[in-house]
């Protein structure tokens, strides 16, 4: 029998009851304990920005800056109407002279008069401008990247292209064209292409699935028009499995197998992740070859044995009340034949005798 103990204790984030196994067990789920830890750090931080407003008020109660010939670093902030970081910048690149003494810093006041008294005249640095000399027209543009003059407006606008304008038509600068659309060009040995319909329709893939997967997997694509296209070279040894072999005519969907096997969903999955079983889609559903199943259940030896009720409570000598709790809160696989409810033998030795499960 299990040696945990079993407390009745009360969340201290939802304040449900529940039942732990330890005496310090605090929360009666990864979420509540989640949350929490959450709650604890906003709580933090909102009382740290208190006592900044706080530490703020304080500093500016006084109008008047402490007439002292030796300042702290707030001194010299509210002096020069900065933030305490600036000063410490100002002080490490040296542009305000200062003393470290320990861990606090001085700064005397003198110095910073002295950098007002001996500044140099502003100046305004000039802004150097690109000169522009060669333009496309829209057209031009159009015909020699094969896109849509919707989409050249929206590239342009978007990455604030340069443009002038010349007796109301706009011409857009050549340097910065060639750049941008040299940064989107494809490989040139790729010679046949999908559209995201097509791939729709040839793996049975919605619209969101075919995005998601072109991106995981870093598809080539190429635009036309305005239209996305995606390498067929680079898809179909990906998404070959999901078209289905015409010699397999009988399937199972994943209901069919936990009734037939009683396994669960997660076995199941890790199952048929490490042994490629041939599969199709119908709209969200994977049906796998049953044919190909049944040998890997056979081969791996899977299929599960069962005590009937009685069975169970004659050699464990337990009550059907008591057995019926500990499957339940223990998730052990059951089925019913007829009238007569079945529990898997393995699942059920392992909880009474703690020995490993071997699959």
């Amino acid at each position: 029998m299990s040696s945990n103990i079993e407390i009745t204790m009360l969340c201290q984030f939802c304040g449900e009851e529940f039942t732990a196994r330890t005496t310090v067990t605090k929360y009666c789920s990864h979420k509540c304990a989640s949350s929490a830890y959450k709650r604890k750090k906003r709580d933090e931080k909102i009382q740290k920005a208190q006592n900044n407003t706080e530490v703020f008020k304080q500093v500016n109660s006084n109008n008047t800056i402490p007439n002292k010939e030796y300042l702290s670093v707030l001194d010299a902030a509210q002096l020069l109407s900065v933030e305490r970081t600036t000063v410490y910048r100002y002080c490490v690149s040296g542009k305000i002279p200062c003393m470290k003494i320990n861990r606090k810093i001085f700064i005397r006041r003198k110095d910073i008069e002295d950098r007002f008294d001996n500044a140099e005249p502003y100046e305004v640095t000039p802004i150097k401008k690109e000169a522009i000399t060669e333009f496309y027209t829209i057209e031009e543009i159009e015909a020699k990247y094969n896109m849509s003059q919707s989409f050249i407006f929206n590239i342009a606008k978007e990455k604030k292209i340069p443009k002038t304008t010349l007796n109301k038509r706009a011409y857009y600068s050549k340097k910065h064209i060639d750049r941008y659309f040299k940064q989107r060009t494809y490989d040139s040995t790729i010679s046949e292409w999908y559209s995201v319909e097509e791939i729709m329709t040839k793996f049975d893939m919605t619209k969101n699935a075919v995005y998601s997967f072109v991106s995981d997997n870093q598809i080539p694509k190429k635009q036309e028009k305005g239209k996305a296209y995606y390498s067929q070279l680079h898809i179909d040894p990906l998404l070959s499995h999901r078209i289905p072999d015409s010699s397999i005519t009988e399937w199972y969907s994943m209901e069919d197998i936990f009734e037939k096997f009683g396994l669960k969903q997660s076995y199941v999955s890790n199952l048929i992740h490490k042994n490629p079983i041939p599969k199709i889609r119908k709209g969200n559903k994977v049906y796998l070859s049953k044919i190909h199943f049944d040998a890997l259940v056979q081969q791996k030896e899977v299929v599960r044995e069962y005590y009937t009720i009685e069975e169970a409570m004659a050699k464990y000598n337990i009550t059907r009340d008591k057995l019926y709790y500990h499957v339940k809160k223990n998730n052990i696989p059951k089925k019913q034949e007829g009238r007569t409810v079945k529990i898997a033998k393995r699942e059920l030795d392992f909880l009474f005798t703690q020995q490993p499960i071997i699959l």
